[in-house]
């Protein structure tokens, strides 16, 4: 996993309009990296989850939406959260920067077509990387 790949997401976020842009570098880049699957850390974020769900409710102009196999992880030392689920048959994929408070929500067709995407972004708690008790760690830790 090279650092230049989470600069150039970054860079991407600060896009005004473009937000597929910094989705398909996401999906063209990191899926495939072993290494980035190696530093993810499955977690538990409720703040986050809540915030995929009103996203999602407004994207499918829905008064409640099911998040079906929510599966969220983060690596701490990129300060990236990273997920997916799925919402009326459609696949959602998002990540977030920690730091910067911002990151995408994508809504993609199982057959891999974007649909939808937006940016996100959250106010912030005074530091996110500091207040451990908004993350929930899954015992084993890594995805297998």
């Amino acid at each position: 996993m090279k650092k230049t790949n989470i600069r150039t997401l970054r860079k991407k976020l600060h896009h005004p309009t473009d937000w597929d842009d910094s989705i398909m570098y996401f999906l063209n880049v990191f899926p495939i990296d072993k290494k980035f699957w190696e530093r993810s850390k499955k977690v538990h974020i409720p703040v986050f989850e809540s915030m995929v769900g009103e996203v999602c409710i407004d994207i499918f102009k829905k008064e409640t939406v099911r998040l079906i196999g929510m599966s969220m992880y983060r690596i701490k030392e990129f300060k990236l959260v990273h997920g997916s689920c799925y919402v009326e048959k459609k696949i959602i994929l998002f990540f977030y920067f920690t730091d910067i408070h911002r990151g995408v929500l994508a809504v993609i067709t199982p057959a891999g077509g974007l649909v939808h995407s937006t940016r996100i972004t959250a106010l912030p708690p005074e530091d996110m990387e500091n207040v451990q008790e908004i993350y929930e760690d899954f015992p084993d830790g890594r995805m297998n």
